[in-house]
């Protein structure tokens, strides 16, 4: 049970959500996510990029992180309405962002694009869980 929760934080009854490798259940989205962020902080340190935000910088970020915060909040009311491919490619620019903002907090903290990532991501899912909450329950 604790190794398929490390690597698939579903319930059961979300694993489509989830690509199965030899009975092990990896999050299509987090399998986009972790090595797109990850290679994004490497090249970065390896490539000394400038830590400097651009006055743009915090909306390609943002607009990088949108994608997947819409596939999520979508796939609270429809779980169906979109592929793993789509989870995994939604994951993966949100693993970019991740990756930008993330670099630029190590070498100066809480830089713009972070507060408003984080910011957006609060607002979606705390209004998900109000309307989810909110909603009737289903007979």
């Amino acid at each position: 049970m604790w190794g398929r929760f490390l690597l698939s934080h579903h319930r059961e009854h979300e694993l489509h959500r989830c690509y199965k490798l030899r009975g092990t259940f990896l999050c299509a989205r987090c399998v986009g996510l972790y090595p797109v962020l990850l290679l994004a902080l490497t090249a970065q340190f390896v490539f000394r990029a400038h830590p400097g935000e651009m006055a743009v910088e915090p909306w390609i970020v943002l607009g990088l992180s949108v994608p997947a915060m819409v596939d999520w909040m979508l796939g609270q009311w429809w779980p169906h309405a979109f592929s793993n491919a789509w989870r995994s490619f939604t994951g993966g620019l949100l693993g970019l962002a991740l990756g930008r903002t993330l670099y630029i907090h190590m070498r100066e903290p809480f830089p713009m694009g972070l507060r408003w990532q984080l910011l957006a991501s609060l607002i979606v899912v705390v209004w998900v869980f109000l309307l989810k909450w909110a909603r009737p329950a289903s007979s």
